[in-house]
């Protein structure tokens, strides 16, 4: 990896980035994986700390968050400088930064002639954050698939997995000095041309495995990333993109762990944690996944 990479300065922000325009590819998409780990450590502890906003007055809020990200070295963005400011009623615009469509958890503004995109999650709204994939006991006791609320360290674990997956690069870059959005950033993609080859080109790249023998409630796929096997799903039409490479690319979806206890109780799940780590320690497919476009009639 070229450490230097992550010395240059994000002309908004002043931080330390490791993207630059639209570039991509497994050097940067480590050097984003480096940067991440040390600023989701100091966002995680923050969260720890911090007293809920719920039941805390703005000051207080303010005063221990500032006192928390110096201590655990979490950059505070002016909001200011990312070309953003509140109307008169109290919601984000800019002058210079064009607002993309919003999904279920981010607001992202695109900066045209840096062709990078910056993600501004809410931290205010009763502490969910978007949804994740977790698996528990329905009432007769089967582990099954469930669709929850997320909340700020879910997400935060989310956007390093998908990047350190093989995803499109995500950045961590801080909180801003409103205190009430995480900020994220991530190199501009393009639409996708066919959307469902390039779904499949795209979860290939990031060794995806579909479990087989069982079924979830929604369709899922497992990969491996940062040691661990996690649940990936919902990837939808605004989740599938093509990045500066020319590459089919996840930008978004739904996450979640997959916990050491689920693949013992669900063979067919374990197996496909199995294979998961397999296919990103070798880059080789599983057997079964080659043969899983082949019609049964043919055979």
């Amino acid at each position: 990896m070229n450490e230097s990479r992550i010395q240059q300065r994000d002309e908004r922000t002043g931080v330390p980035t490791a993207l630059r325009g639209e570039e991509c590819g497994a050097e940067i998409r480590s050097a984003c994986a480096t940067l991440n780990h040390r600023r989701a450590r100091g966002l995680m502890e923050i969260s720890r700390f911090t007293p809920q906003r719920e039941s805390t007055s703005i000051d207080v809020w303010t005063a221990a968050l500032i006192d928390k990200a110096k201590l655990w070295d979490v950059p505070i963005v002016p909001m200011q400088s990312l070309g953003l400011e509140r109307d008169e009623d109290g919601f984000l615009d800019s002058n210079d930064l064009q607002p993309l469509p919003s999904g279920a958890e981010a607001s992202p503004y695109l900066d045209y002639k840096a062709r990078e995109v910056y993600k501004l999650f809410d931290l205010r709204a009763n502490g969910g954050m978007g949804k994740k994939i977790v698996m528990q006991r329905n009432d007769e006791g089967q582990l099954v698939d469930e669709i929850k609320d997320a909340v700020f360290q879910d997400t935060i674990r989310k956007l390093s997995a998908i990047n350190d997956g093989g995803g499109h690069p995500t950045e961590i870059v801080g909180i801003v000095d409103s205190f009430d959005h995480l900020l994220v950033k991530q190199p501009l993609a393009e639409p996708y041309h066919n959307f469902e080859e390039d779904r499949r080109a795209a979860m290939d790249f990031m060794r995806c495995v579909t479990p087989m023998g069982g079924h979830f409630r929604n369709p899922l796929s497992v990969f491996f990333a940062q040691g661990e096997p996690w649940l990936i799903g919902d990837l939808h039409k605004g989740n599938v993109m093509i990045n500066a490479l020319g590459e089919p690319t996840i930008i978004d979806a739904l996450v979640g762990y997959l916990p050491p206890y689920v693949q013992r109780e669900l063979p067919w799940v374990g197996m496909a944690a199995h294979d998961s780590a397999l296919y990103r320690e070798t880059g080789q497919a599983p057997l079964k996944k080659l043969f899983e476009d082949v019609d049964d009639d043919l055979l």
